[in-house]
């Protein structure tokens, strides 16, 4: 059972982790699709749209860290659980 949760918890945490690596860069992406559409920043947008860029990137690698964290903890779970019935087995054989 405790194997099958971390099992669960690692499925989960990369998930959540390539869907937030995956927004910061294409936070990051935005910018130079900015810079190459507009070099000069003539258009009228945002005052600093990098800062904002920026901020987005951090925001979604910060969730990314959060899934590799939740990784790690279903990958651990998962290790204790297999070792802890090898363990048992081979108690059992003798």
């Amino acid at each position: 059972m405790m194997r099958a949760i971390g099992l669960v918890l690692l499925l989960l945490g990369l998930a959540v982790m390539i869907a937030g690596l995956a927004l910061a860069f294409y936070s990051f992406v935005g910018i130079y699709q900015s810079v190459a559409s507009d070099p000069l920043a003539e258009t009228a947008g945002s005052a600093e749209p990098e800062r904002e860029a920026a901020r987005q990137m951090l925001v979604w690698a910060g969730v990314g860290f959060a899934g590799a964290v939740l990784a790690a903890i279903g990958a651990t779970m998962s290790l204790f659980a297999k070792r802890k019935r090898r363990r048992a087995q081979r108690l059992a054989r003798g």
